[in-house]
C-alpha cells in the first residue's frame, strides 16, 4: 500500500534533502535526515513486535520525535491514534484494536517507549489503509472516532499543491498537536512546499511576537482565539510580524476582532480562513481577505467573515434546515468513510440530491452527503457561515437563537467573549472578561431580548477553559454554568 505520508518526505528528501524539515528545542533535522531516521525507526518497531497493519497509539506532546514515527508507522502500513499524554485514553485504544501505545518522548532521535496494551491487539475497527483517527469530542465528551484514509489524505494533499502557498524556505509555525487535525494540514503544506514545520517549546506559542520573530516565522497557522489571547497577554504588539507572509486561521470562526489584531501585527501578510470539520478532512474551503491598510478599513460585513468557495474536487449542496435556513453537505474524495462506531453515523448523512434527500440506510455510499451541521448562506465571495444547525433551542417552547444571545453579550464593552446554551429549560451563559469582578447578571444590559431569553445565569472568567487542540471546551463550560 502507497503511503501519501511517506511518499511525501520521501519526495522532498530526494528532491531538497539539504533543507530542514523540523526545528524544534531538541535542535533541526534536514528532509534526508529526517526519512533516514523514519526507516531506521521503522525497522526498530518491527523488530520489537509491531506488525504490518497494528493500530498504534501515540502519545503527542509537543516534541519534534512525533513526526519520524509518523512516518515510520505508516512505512508499516500502521494506523496512528494520537492521544494526549496519559493512561486515560488506553480505553479507547483498545475498544479500537489497538496493539500498542508509544510514548513519544519528544526529543530527537530517541525512539520512543512501546507499550503492550493489556486487550489490544483484537479485531481492529480501523481499516490498515486508514492514517490517522481523529477523536471528535468537544461539545459531546463522548469521542466519535474519525478515520481518515490515505485516499481522503491525497485528495487534500493535491489541493493543497494547487495552492502552492509554501515554498522552500518558509518556516511554518506548528500550533497544533496531533489529535487536532489542523496539526495535519502544517504536516502537508511543510512537505509539499519543502518548507521548515517550526515546533514552538511548551507554551511559547502563545508569545505570538517574540516566537515569530526569533524564529524567523513565514507562515502562521492557529486557532483565531490565540491571537486574541496573546494580545490580551501583550504578546502581539502593532508592526512586530513584518516578515510573516501568511496567516492561517482555522478550527472555529474567525473574527473581525482577530483580523484587526493580526493586520496591526503582521501588515504584509495574507489572510487566510479556512474552513472544514474533520470529517472531511482538515479544510474543504477557504477565504483569502482582501487588503486593508487602515484601521477603518472593513474586514467584514454584517454576514461575517466568508469561508470562500468549496475545494472543485468536491460536490457540495444547501439542504433546508427549517425557518429559511440551509445546511452545508459535501461529499468527494476528503469525505470520510463514516465514523469508526456505525451508530455515529446515524443522522449525519443524506442520500439523493436537490429536494429528495432524505435518511441514510447504513452502509454508507460514496454518493452520500456528509451533514456538516453547519448553516450557511452564499454570497458574492463564496459561502458564509452563520451558526450551527443545532444553535437554536427552545425554552417552555419558545425558539431562541443562541447566537443572538451571544452577540447581545459581548455588545458590552467589558465581555470579550461569550458563551451561551441552555441547561434545566433556562438559558445560562459564561463570559470572557480581563476584569471579572466588574461585571455581574444585574451590570450586563440584556433589555433587547426577550424575557425568556435573558440568561438566568453569567459565569464570569478571565479565559474560558479550553481542549488540548485550542478550542473551547464545551464540556467544562456546561458544568461550569450548570453548577454556579
Amino acid at each position: 500500500m502507497t503511503s501519501q505520508l511517506v511518499e511525501l518526505y520521501r519526495s522532498a528528501a530526494s528532491r531538497h534533502g539539504d533543507l530542514f524539515a523540523v526545528d524544534s528545542a531538541a535542535g533541526s533535522v534536514t528532509y534526508r535526515e529526517l526519512f533516514a531516521d523514519a526507516g531506521r525507526l521503522a525497522s526498530e518497531l518491527s523488530g520489537a513486535g509491531v506488525g504490518a497493519g497494528q493500530v498504534v497509539g501515540v502519545t503527542a506532546p509537543a516534541g519534534a520525535g512525533f513526526y519520524p514515527l509518523m512516518i515510520a508507522l505508516r512505512m508499516l502500513n500502521c494506523p496512528i491514534v494520537p492521544v494526549p499524554p496519559g493512561p486515560a485514553e488506553d480505553a479507547r485504544l483498545v475498544r479500537l484494536g489497538a496493539a500498542w501505545r508509544a510514548d513519544e518522548c519528544g526529543q530527537w532521535p530517541a525512539a520512543p517507549r512501546l507499550t503492550r496494551l493489556d486487550g489490544g491487539g483484537g479485531t481492529s475497527v480501523v481499516p490498515p489503509e486508514v492514517v490517522y483517527v481523529i477523536g471528535t469530542s468537544g461539545s459531546t465528551g463522548r469521542s466519535k472516532d474519525v478515520p481518515v484514509t490515505e485516499g481522503n489524505l491525497a485528495a487534500y494533499t493535491r489541493q493543497m499543491a494547487a495552492l502552492d502557498r509554501c515554498r522552500p524556505g518558509d518556516r511554518i509555525a506548528q500550533n497544533y498537536q496531533p489529535y487536532f487535525d489542523a496539526f495535519f494540514d502544517v504536516v502537508v503544506l511543510a512537505a509539499v512546499g519543502a518548507a521548515t514545520v517550526v515546533v514552538p517549546a511548551e507554551r511559547e506559542g502563545l508569545l505570538v511576537s517574540s516566537f515569530c520573530r526569533r524564529q524567523r516565522i513565514t507562515i502562521w497557522n492557529s486557532v483565531p482565539s490565540q491571537i486574541r489571547y496573546a494580545a490580551r497577554l501583550g504578546m502581539l504588539e502593532p508592526g512586530s510580524l513584518p516578515d510573516v507572509r501568511v496567516g492561517e486561521f482555522g478550527g472555529e470562526p474567525l473574527t473581525e476582532d482577530v483580523v484587526r489584531l493580526w493586520r496591526s501585527a503582521a501588515p504584509s501578510s495574507v489572510i487566510v480562513n479556512s474552513y472544514g470539520p474533520t470529517e472531511l478532512t482538515i479544510a474543504v474551503a477557504e477565504y483569502v481577505l482582501p487588503e486593508a491598510v487602515a484601521e477603518q478599513d472593513p474586514v467584514g460585513d454584517e454576514g461575517g467573515i466568508p469561508i470562500g468557495e468549496i475545494f472543485p474536487q468536491l460536490e457540495w449542496i444547501l439542504a433546508p434546515a427549517g425557518d429559511g435556513r440551509t445546511e452545508l453537505c459535501v461529499r468527494g474524495a476528503q469525505r470520510f468513510g463514516g465514523y469508526l462506531d456505525p451508530r455515529d453515523n446515524l443522522g449525519r448523512f443524506y442520500r439523493g440530491s436537490g429536494e429528495m434527500l432524505g435518511p441514510v440506510e447504513l452502509p454508507l455510499r460514496d454518493e452520500d452527503w456528509y451533514r456538516t451541521g453547519d448553516l450557511v448562506t452564499p454570497s458574492p465571495d463564496g459561502l458564509r457561515y452563520v451558526g450551527r444547525i443545532d444553535d437554536e433551542a427552545k425554552v417552555r417552547g419558545r425558539r431562541i437563537d443562541l447566537d443572538e444571545v451571544r452577540r447581545q453579550l459581548v455588545a458590552d464593552r467589558r465581555v470579550l467573549a461569550a458563551w451561551v446554551t441552555v441547561v434545566d429549560d433556562r438559558v445560562v451563559a459564561a463570559v470572557e472578561s480581563d476584569n471579572p469582578d466588574g461585571i455581574d447578571l444585574a451590570s450586563l444590559d440584556l433589555a433587547d431580548l426577550r424575557d425568556y431569553a435573558r440568561p438566568v445565569r453569567v459565569v464570569v472568567v478571565r479565559r474560558f477553559p479550553l481542549l488540548p487542540n485550542g478550542k473551547v471546551d464545551n464540556v467544562a463550560l456546561r458544568k461550569l454554568t450548570s453548577d454556579g
